[in-house]
Parts: structure tokens; C-alpha cells; sequence
């Protein structure tokens, strides 16, 4: 997966918040169920069910970890994410509310103002479960 999308802090940013995703969900993708030998190559990508396009790069929802799932390349890229069984699954995992609450946070303005701590708080994060 590339990182360029982004330059400097929020760069790093991201990459550490999408290791750690891949990392905690270990490989396996959440729409389709397919696991990966490794969670952090290429083909295994940190997912969003409310697309960062629809919410915004600087917006914390595009960032929550509560939005942001494994998955594989073909459910990601090729499928566009897959959205109606990404919130199947989200559904059948954490109850038709959490769904409704992600849907209703989607347009919301809530910028990120500290992209360092925003690092800072992945990094560490993914020390502890690696």
C-alpha cells in the first residue's frame, strides 16, 4: 500500500495507523473472511466502511479505529470497499446502532489539528500488539 497520498507527519501518520489496524485485525479481511500470511504486505490493506473520501482526510471519523477494519486488496480496491457486507459484518459483530452511529458521524467536521500525536499514539499502540 502506498503512502504517498500524504507528505511528512501525516504520512507517517497514516502508515503507523494502518500498520496498526492490519496488525490488530491479523491479516484476516473483514468482508470476505480471507486470511494473509502477512498482515502487513501489500495485498492487505487498512479499510474503511465510511470512505475517507466521503469524510475527509483530516477528519477524525476517516482516522477512528471503530471505521477502520483489515482488508483484503480485491474487497478494498476492487470492490470498492464492498460496503454493503462490510456493514453486514459490522452489523452481526457490534449491533445495528454502531453501524447507525458511524453513518451519522460521516459529514460531521471534526478536524485533526495534531498529526504528531496522532503518530505518537499508533506507534505505541502498535509496539504493544505486535
Amino acid at each position: 500500500m502506498s503512502y504517498q497520498r500524504y507528505k511528512g507527519i501525516k504520512g507517517k501518520a497514516w502508515a503507523m495507523f494502518s500498520k496498526y489496524i492490519r496488525t490488530r485485525d491479523k491479516g484476516v479481511c473483514i468482508t470476505c473472511g480471507r486470511p494473509t500470511k502477512n498482515p502487513l504486505s501489500q495485498g492487505y490493506h487498512a479499510g474503511h466502511f465510511i470512505p475517507m473520501g466521503v469524510c475527509g482526510s483530516n477528519n477524525k471519523l476517516g482516522w477512528d479505529e471503530k471505521n477502520v477494519f483489515g482488508q483484503c486488496m480485491g474487497c478494498n480496491k476492487w470492490k470498492g470497499g464492498w460496503g454493503e457486507r462490510f456493514a453486514e459484518v459490522l452489523i452481526k459483530r457490534f449491533g445495528k446502532k454502531y453501524v447507525e452511529d458511524l453513518r451519522a458521524r460521516r459529514f460531521k467536521v471534526d478536524p485533526i489539528k495534531d498529526w504528531q500525536a496522532v503518530y505518537d499514539y499508533y506507534k505505541d499502540k502498535f509496539e504493544k500488539i505486535k
